[in-house]
């Protein structure tokens, strides 16, 4: 199927440069994301281990 490209708006120019940074910047997020989400998990799961072994 072909698309009639002359009624659509014209894209703007993405600078490359730009593109990577903020890829980087959105990993650099993800990243830290998973980080705390793994700390938080380990966090409870010691606490059950904590309450498992006392009780």
């Amino acid at each position: 199927m072909e698309k009639n490209l002359a009624n659509t708006p014209p894209q703007p120019e993405i600078n490359v440069k730009d593109s990577e940074f903020a890829e980087i910047v959105i990993n650099k997020a993800l990243l830290n994301f998973r980080k705390e989400k793994i700390r938080k998990e380990k966090s409870l799961i010691d606490m059950g281990l904590a309450f498992w072994h006392t009780s």
